[in-house]
C-alpha cells in the first residue's frame, strides 16, 4: 500500500484487501485513516493518530519498523494482528513524495503466543493456589499434632505415674485399669503417626537414612513390639533366619516400621492359639534379602488382594467391627518398601493364612551388621540433689503433671505458660535444667532458647525442647536454636526422667531412669 504526503491511498495489492476485508474501490483514492482505522495495541487500546506508523513517518521522515497492531474485523475476537512498516520515499530534494506500508499477517503466531500467555497465567495462579493448599495442609498437620498429642501426654503421663505408685499405693485392680489406658493412649498414638507418615510420605518428606542394619537385632527388636499382644491371644511366633546372614543397608526405623505393621496385622488376624512367624533369606545371585512374615490366620480372598494397599482400606468393611485399625498400616509398607527400591508380594488362602514378603535390593558385601560398641560401661548415675527445673507449657494439665511428678522426685520447680515467662524464670531461678514447651503464646519456644542462648547470665542453661508437633525438620530445628535435647510427646516417665539426668551432674552409686 502506497501513500502520498497527504496519507491517500495510491494502491493496495490484494494481501490488504484481504488483512482489511475491503475491496480495492474502497481502498484506492482514500485516507488511510478513514479506511484502516482504528489500529489497537497488544492490549486492546486504541492505537492514537500522532502514534500511527504514517503519522510518525510523516513527522520524522524516518522509517518505521515491524510494529505489532491489531486490525478489527467484524468482532474483537475476529482480529487480525500484523506486522506494519512505514518508508519514506524521497526525492532529489529530500522532500516525501510517497510512504510505503508493508502489512505481514501473524494472526496465528500472535494467537498461539496469547494462548501460550494465558496458559502460563493459568499455570502460575494453579500452581500458588497448589503452594497454598500444600502450606495449608502443613499448617493443619502441624495443629492436629500439636492438638491430639498434648492431651495425649496428659492421659499416657498421669496413667503411668499411677501406674508407677507415684501417687501412691496402686492395687491390682487399679494397675489393670492403668494399663488398658496406657494401651489404648499408645493405640491412638500409633493411628496418628501412621496418618502423618503416610502424608509425609506421599509428599516426599521423608528421606531415608541408610546405614548398616543387624539382622537378627532388627528381627528381635520388631517382634519384641507384638510380643505382648501375642502372647495375650495364646499364637506361637517364630523367628527363622537364614544361616549366614547378617546384615543389610536400610533405614533401620523405617524397616522396622514395616516389619511391625505386618507383625502387628498378622496378630490381629490370626484367632486366639494360632501360629505366626517372621522369615529371613538372601539370594547373593539375585542380589536380594527377603523378609517374609506369615500367620495361620483368616487369609484373604484373590478378588480382595488388588484392594488391600489403598489407603483407608479393609479387605472387608465388616472387619472394621471385628478388627481394631483405619486400614493405613498396609499402604504405609508399600509406600516404605517402595523408598527402599524393594517391592512387597502377598500369598494368602482364605482360612488358612498370609505370607508377606518384601524383597530388598541386598549384596553380599552389605553381609556385615554393626560393630557392637565395646568400652567400659559408664558408671551408673544419680541426681546429685534435688534440682532446680523451669518447666514452661501452655497446656495447663501437662504442666501440672510434669511439675507433680518432678517434684515428687525432688526437684524445685518453676511454671512459666508462656515463652516470656519462661525466660524470666531461667533469668531469675537460674535452674539446672529448663524444659521448654515449642508452641506457646506470646513467645514460641525456639524464640525463648535464643533469648536464653544470648543471655551471658543464663546462657549455658541445658534446655529441653518438649514438643506436640513432631513434625519433619522439628528436631534439627530445635537443636539449631540450642537446645540440648529434643523430645516429642507424649514423654514417658522413664524417657524424661533419663533424658534430664544426662543434662544434669551424675555421681556414682545409683541408677539412672531408662527406657523401657
Amino acid at each position: 500500500m502506497v501513500h502520498a504526503p497527504d496519507t491517500r491511498i495510491l494502491l493496495a495489492n490484494a494481501e490488504v484487501v484481504r488483512v482489511t476485508n475491503l475491496g480495492p474501490d474502497q481502498l484506492v483514492g482514500q485516507l488511510v485513516t478513514d479506511v484502516v482505522w482504528p489500529f489497537v495495541r497488544l492490549d486492546g487500546t486504541p492505537l492514537p493518530a500522532d502514534d500511527h506508523p504514517v503519522s510518525c513517518v510523516l513527522a520524522t521522515r524516518a522509517a518505521v519498523r515491524e510494529v505489532t497492531l491489531g486490525v478489527p474485523r467484524v468482532a474483537p475476537d475476529d482480529r487480525i494482528w500484523v506486522l506494519v512498516s512505514a518508508f519514506p520515499e524521497l526525492d532529489e530534494q529530500q522532500s516525501l513524495t510517497q510512504i510505503v506500508v508493508t502489512f505481514l499477517d501473524i494472526t496465528e503466531r500472535k494467537r498461539a503466543e496469547l494462548a501460550l500467555a494465558a496458559h502460563a497465567d493459568m499455570l502460575s495462579r494453579t500452581n500458588a493456589e497448589l503452594t497454598r493448599a500444600l502450606r495449608l495442609k502443613d499448617e493443619f498437620l502441624a495443629m492436629m499434632s500439636h492438638e491430639l498429642r498434648t492431651p495425649l501426654n496428659a492421659v499416657l503421663g498421669v496413667a503411668e505415674a499411677l501406674d508407677e505408685g507415684l501417687y501412691g499405693p496402686v492395687v491390682d485392680r487399679q494397675r489393670q485399669a492403668c494399663d488398658r489406658i496406657i494401651r489404648s493412649g499408645h493405640h491412638l498414638l500409633a493411628i496418628l503417626s501412621d496418618i502423618l507418615d503416610l502424608v509425609h510420605l506421599e509428599a516426599g518428606k521423608a528421606p531415608l537414612e541408610v546405614r548398616a542394619v543387624d539382622v537378627d537385632s532388627l528381627c528381635r527388636a520388631a517382634l519384641q513390639f507384638v510380643q505382648a499382644a501375642a502372647q495375650a491371644k495364646r499364637i506361637q511366633v517364630l523367628r527363622t533366619v537364614e544361616m549366614g546372614v547378617e546384615g543389610l543397608r536400610a533405614d533401620e526405623r523405617r524397616l522396622t516400621q514395616i516389619l511391625t505393621n505386618l507383625l502387628d496385622n498378622a496378630v490381629k488376624f490370626t484367632p486366639a492359639g494360632g501360629r505366626m512367624g517372621l522369615e529371613v533369606t538372601c539370594d547373593a545371585t539375585q542380589e536380594r534379602i527377603t523378609l517374609t512374615v506369615w500367620d495361620t490366620g483368616i487369609g484373604i480372598a484373590p478378588e480382595d488382594i488388588g484392594r488391600l494397599f489403598q489407603p483407608f482400606t479393609q479387605v472387608d468393611g465388616r472387619l472394621s467391627r471385628a478388627y481394631e485399625g483405619i486400614g493405613l498400616g498396609l499402604t504405609l509398607v508399600r509406600r516404605l518398601v517402595d523408598l527402599h527400591g524393594g517391592s512387597i508380594s502377598l500369598e494368602s488362602t482364605p482360612g488358612q493364612g498370609s505370607r508377606f514378603t518384601v524383597s530388598l535390593p541386598w549384596s553380599p558385601e552389605e553381609n556385615v551388621a554393626p560393630p557392637t560398641p565395646h568400652g567400659p560401661a559408664s558408671p551408673p548415675i544419680i541426681w546429685a540433689h534435688p534440682s532446680r527445673l523451669v518447666i514452661a507449657d501452655d497446656h495447663e494439665l501437662t504442666l501440672q503433671f510434669y511439675a507433680d511428678l518432678l517434684r515428687e522426685q525432688g526437684c524445685q520447680v518453676a511454671l512459666a505458660r508462656t515463652g516470656a515467662e519462661a525466660v524470666a524464670q531461667v533469668r531469675a531461678i537460674r535452674p539446672e535444667v529448663a524444659i521448654l514447651d515449642i508452641q506457646m503464646p506470646e513467645l514460641d519456644g525456639l524464640s525463648a532458647i535464643g533469648q536464653i542462648r544470648a543471655d551471658p547470665e543464663v546462657g549455658a542453661t541445658p534446655i529441653i525442647a518438649l514438643t506436640a508437633l513432631a513434625m519433619p525438620g522439628d528436631r534439627e530445628r530445635c537443636l539449631a536454636a540450642g537446645a540440648n535435647a529434643y523430645l516429642a510427646k507424649p514423654v514417658s516417665l522413664r524417657m524424661l526422667l533419663a533424658t534430664i539426668a544426662t543434662l544434669l551432674p551424675a555421681v556414682a552409686g545409683g541408677e539412672a531412669p531408662s527406657e523401657d
